[in-house]
């Protein structure tokens, strides 16, 4: 049995040929119709293509643009005809006179269609306006210089009366003005007898002034001629350099044995007077109450009651050799008190902080400013001020090569990390009691 076609797809199919068929059919006459708009018809000669169009729009743009540049040219010269016509008052629209003024040759025009007279102007009004006033003053003024105006007798009278009050009160400013500038005069004449006696009185003021401030200046430097102090210094030299006196100097102990031939000697002063390793003594005696050096010792070691130190210096050892019984010193130790001491100035050999660094190790106290307590200003140059306040609080001077015979000047060593270590042993050894000196 032969298979039946199926009728929808194949209707399908015809009708998708029919639409591209007529698809076509509509394109290719579109195409014309496109084609004809572009290039024209042959056959319709009065059909425009569109580019003929565009041609033709430009043109006419072009013929508006000069059109409108003509109206603009046209439109002012009409404006520069109206300033013209303003300038002699005329005003239009357009070709029609609106309106004008009058001049001398010409007072009428016609304006729409009609001869009128022109208004005149300004000038004119004016002037005619300053002639009516002028005639209405001179009228005025007739009307009051005519008999007419002699008819008010009371007006006069009471004119007159006024102004015989006003030449009354006029007279009385005058004399109360004229006794006014006698009494200014008066007084003025008694101010500048015022004026005369005060500066009198100041000037005699002044030179009483002067006079007790003479006085007083006078006073003031006599007492302090009698009040001047003079600078004490802990060493004296006279004009030479010789030293004549040692007055911070006083004895801190004595020598208890010496010998000349292995230059040592035994202080009866130990570690409990504060005695340490280094430090230095003078020795020196009086004889029959002079003042009298004999050397300096130095101690290189010490125990608790004494110390046993080296001879460093001897002035004359066969006249006066160190020997039991001198007295050891030194201005900048003390057993009982430490010594305080104040550094100001410039100096030579050493500067301000390493002379405070040796006076530390010699047992003095270093303040910041100098003032009472202080028993030493140790002087460089430049410290006049500190002299003036040491003369005022007695305080004893020391210049910078005294200080340095009794103080070490040489610097101790940084101590290391090893060293640093052992120091509490060696300070514990330190503080065990030695044996007495045989």
């Amino acid at each position: 049995m032969a298979s039946r076609i199926n009728p929808v797809p194949l209707g399908a199919l015809i009708l998708c040929v029919i639409m591209t068929l007529a698809f076509t059919v509509l394109v290719f006459v579109k195409s014309g119709e496109v084609r004809r708009f572009r290039e024209g018809d042959p056959e319709k000669p009065s059909f425009k293509s569109i580019p003929a169009l565009q041609k033709e729009v430009n043109d006419k743009k072009l013929r508006m643009d000069n059109a409108e540049k003509g109206i603009q040219v046209r439109r002012n010269e009409l404006y520069a005809l109206d300033l013209k016509g303003n300038a002699h008052r005329l005003y239009y629209d357009n070709s029609d006179l609106l309106g004008g003024v009058a001049t001398p040759n010409n007072d009428h025009a016609d304006i729409r269609g009609e001869n009128r007279k022109l208004k005149d102007s300004t000038w004119v009004l004016t002037r005619d306006l300053i002639a009516q006033s002028v005639k209405h003053m001179d009228s005025l003024k007739a009307e009051y210089e005519g008999p007419d105006r002699q008819t008010f007798p009371s007006l006069d009278e009471a004119i007159k009366k006024r102004q015989d009050e006003m030449r009354e009160v006029l007279k009385k400013i005058s004399e109360q003005k004229a006794a006014f500038d006698t009494d200014k005069d008066r007084l003025t004449a008694q101010l500048d007898a015022l004026n005369a006696e005060k500066d009198k009185t100041d000037k005699k003021q002044r030179e009483e002034k002067g006079r007790r401030l003479t006085r007083i200046n006078q006073l003031e430097e006599r007492i302090r001629e009698l009040l001047e102090l003079d600078i004490h210094w802990m060493i004296d030299r006279d004009k030479d350099g010789k030293v004549i006196g040692k007055a911070g100097l006083e004895p801190d102990g004595s020598i208890l044995q010496a010998d000349g031939q292995y230059k040592k000697t035994i202080i009866d002063r130990g570690a409990r007077d504060h005695v340490f390793p280094g430090l230095l003594f003078e020795v020196f005696t009086y004889d029959r109450g002079a003042y009298l050096t004999k050397g300096k010792i130095e101690v290189v070691e010490v125990q608790d009651q004494i110390s046993i130190c080296r001879m460093i210096v001897q002035v004359d050892q066969r006249a006066n050799p160190i020997s039991h019984g001198d007295y050891i010193g030194n201005p900048v130790f003390d057993a009982r008190k430490p010594k305080v001491f104040f550094v100001d100035g410039e100096f030579t050999r050493y500067n301000k902080e390493d002379l405070e660094t040796f006076i530390r190790r010699t047992g003095g106290i270093i303040v910041p400013a100098l003032g009472p307590g202080v028993d030493y200003l140790v002087a460089g140059t430049r410290a006049e001020g500190s002299l003036a306040k040491s003369r005022q609080y007695q305080i004893l001077a020391v210049k910078e090569e005294d200080l340095l015979e009794y103080v070490q000047t040489t610097f101790a060593p940084k101590p290391d990390k090893k060293v640093a270590a052992a120091a509490p042993a060696k300070a514990a050894a330190d503080v065990a009691p030695a044996d007495p000196v045989k």
